[in-house]
C-alpha cells in the first residue's frame, strides 16, 4: 500500500496427459494440482522415468489467479 509494486508468487500445475502411457513419475506429478513453481523438483523430460518421451508439460499460473479461481486444472486424469 506504499506504491511498490509486489511481487508475483507463480504457481504451477504439471499437466499430465491422463492416458496409460504416463510413467510413475507423471501420474504422480499430474495429480497434485496446483502448487508454488519454486517447489519443483524437475521438470517434464528431466528426472521422470519417461525422460525424453514426457508428453506434460507446466503451466503457470499466478497465487492470485489460483486463490480467485481463475486458474483451470487442465491435467489428465485416467479414469
Amino acid at each position: 500500500v506504499d506504491g511498490r509494486v509486489q511481487p508475483l508468487e507463480w504457481m504451477v500445475e504439471w499437466v499430465s496427459v491422463g492416458d496409460k502411457r504416463m510413467c510413475a513419475t507423471c501420474t504422480t506429478e499430474g495429480d497434485a494440482g496446483f502448487r508454488p513453481l519454486v517447489s519443483l523438483n524437475t521438470v517434464p523430460g528431466g528426472d521422470t522415468q519417461c525422460r525424453a518421451r514426457c508428453r506434460c508439460v507446466l503451466v503457470l499460473w499466478t497465487r492470485k489467479e489460483v486463490d480467485k479461481g481463475t486458474a483451470v486444472p487442465l491435467s489428465g486424469k485416467l479414469g
